[in-house]
């Protein structure tokens, strides 16, 4: 059913139920590393074993185990033994009871492969949400992000479908790279963390990279530009164009951890950025574009800001509701 070899299968037993040696993982490692095949096999029984309650125990009872296949063969003279006899627990029957585990595990494999073409749809309607794929694979989806992604990644390929703003942390796995498809392009990474924002209403997909390689491809003309750390690049969807490949832009994600960074910035700048992530709108003089300003903070709102731009600048501003006017002559020093 899937060929796996008997010590492998003890293994896998010992991984699942924390058992496993130094010398045991070294060779369990050495094997999924192998064939991308095993790691297919290693992350489905890894879903099952953990999705059953019998195998969450933390020690795996392998003598109870053995006490239920010893009711189910002939035992010698076909006498049914005491219920107070002890059973003498040899080598072989304990490999046997971890064999019997994983020929459980098997059977409910395979009929897992067979659905495992269908698809869950995921839409983060209540605000930022966080999903944990089965491969390990973190993602944060912004509020109204719509991901679509296998109960089971089976092929030598992990691929999901994203419409909106996402973080992802991918888990490293160099035979089974990890692809995203968003409108007409594709990201495909190995593993690393990076941003994605799908926005429709500009026409544009912007994909960012925190830290890794990612290879961003366009789906019509085969275009292909590779992504390192910090680096950023920006599709047209309408045309299939990329842009010139440009330094990370972290307040466009401000809504993944809540930092506002700027680096010699001028206020007009400083005042869109706080429109753009707030919803607020913010009426200046016109004379705040000469004065330049860097920072970076953890806030959770405009006026956060904005009070501390009016304290160093020797401004003063006012509130109605999520509109703002500062006045004042400013001191750009």
């Amino acid at each position: 059913m899937n060929n796996i070899p008997e010590h492998i299968e003890i293994l896998m037993a010992q991984y699942f139920d924390g058992s496993i040696t130094d010398v045991g993982k070294s060779e369990l490692d050495e094997w999924l590393e192998r064939d991308v095949n095993n790691q297919k096999m290693f992350d489905i029984n890894a879903e099952i074993w953990e999705a059953s309650s019998v195998y969450r125990k933390q020690e795996f009872d392998v003598n109870q185990a053995w006490n239920k296949v010893s009711r189910k063969i002939n035992l010698e003279d076909n006498q049914a033994l005491p219920a107070n006899k002890v059973i003498p627990f040899t080598p072989f029957h304990r490999k046997a009871a971890v064999i019997l585990a994983i020929a459980t595990l098997g059977l409910v494999t395979y009929f897992l492969l067979q659905n495992s073409s269908e698809s869950v749809t995921h839409i983060a309607e209540n605000g930022i949400e966080e999903i944990t794929l089965t491969d390990s694979t973190f993602i944060t989806l912004n509020n109204n992000a719509e991901l679509t992604y296998p109960n089971v990644f089976v092929k030598d390929e992990r691929r999901v479908k994203l419409q909106g703003e996402a973080f992802f942390k991918v888990r490293h796995n160099p035979k089974q790279p990890f692809i995203i498809e968003v409108s007409n392009i594709e990201v495909k990474v190995l593993g690393t963390e990076f941003y994605v924002i799908s926005n429709e209403d500009r026409n544009t997909v912007t994909v960012s990279v925190s830290s890794g390689k990612v290879s961003v491809r366009s789906l019509k003309s085969n275009e292909t530009h590779l992504l390192t750390n910090t680096e950023s690049i920006n599709y047209t969807i309408s045309k299939d164009q990329f842009d010139e490949k440009q330094e990370i832009n972290s307040n466009e994600y401000y809504w993944h951890q809540n930092i506002l960074a700027f680096k010699n910035r001028s206020l007009t700048e400083v005042f869109e950025v706080l429109e753009n992530q707030f919803g607020v709108v913010i009426e200046y003089p016109s004379k705040l574009s000469k004065c330049r300003y860097s920072s970076r903070m953890k806030t959770e709102s405009a006026e956060e800001v904005i009070k501390q731009l009016c304290l160093i600048f020797e401004l003063e501003y006012s509130k109605d509701s999520n509109h703002f006017v500062i006045q004042g002559s400013p001191n750009c020093k």
